[in-house]
């Protein structure tokens, strides 16, 4: 079992995390835990973890064991989850079509991102249609890449405006996006 306390951006966890995720072979046991205070960063925020609380100050014993508490019970929970990678690649020969899926997959997201950079390089008078026209393509594919649809956020934040991020994250984004810290501080800042 790997315990992986994300609550600061540290590489070398991110990069331990991604090694255990990638060990596609073995059943997955890595528990992900961060403060409730803690901004996940863009890879890791559409997978599980688990809050724990660790208000400022000083650590006192009974943070530590409500923190304890907390991820003790959610091991159990952890050992019936699998890493991403095995969701796509499972057994130790994936098989060319999955590979080839999984390829697909990976250049459609890299050539999305890079259409928005695109986008934010434009002159501002044509950012806002780059922008919308860019939206509704995304919108209309059903299968989104979580990862993807965050990103739009920002791109209709930056390009579109408040009222754009109101009715995209009413609309486009599901309960569990909603629910996402840095999500819901858009949403309040779009709202003010």
């Amino acid at each position: 079992m790997v315990l992986a306390d994300v609550t600061i951006p540290n590489a070398n966890v991110y990069y331990e995390v991604g090694v255990r995720h990638g060990r596609s072979v073995d059943p997955d046991r890595c528990l992900m835990v961060a403060a409730e205070w803690a901004q996940p960063v863009f890879d890791l925020a559409q997978l599980r973890s688990y809050r724990f609380p660790l208000p400022p100050g000083p650590l006192t014993a009974e943070v530590a064991a409500e923190a304890r508490k907390r991820i003790e019970a959610w091991l159990n929970d952890a050992a019936l989850g699998t890493s991403p990678v095995r969701t796509v690649v499972t057994g130790g020969d994936p098989g060319r079509a999955r590979v080839v899926a999984f390829a697909a997959q990976t250049r459609a997201l890299s050539e999305t991102l890079d259409r928005m950079r695109t986008i934010r390089l434009r002159p501002r008078d044509e950012q806002a249609e780059a922008a919308r026209a860019l939206r509704d393509e995304l919108l209309a594919e059903p299968a989104v890449v979580p990862a993807i649809r965050l990103e739009l956020l920002q791109l209709i934040r930056d390009c579109l405006g408040w009222a754009e991020v109101i009715a995209y994250v009413d609309s486009a984004l599901t309960d569990a996006h909603r629910a996402l810290p840095w999500v819901r501080e858009q949403s309040r800042l779009a709202q003010g």
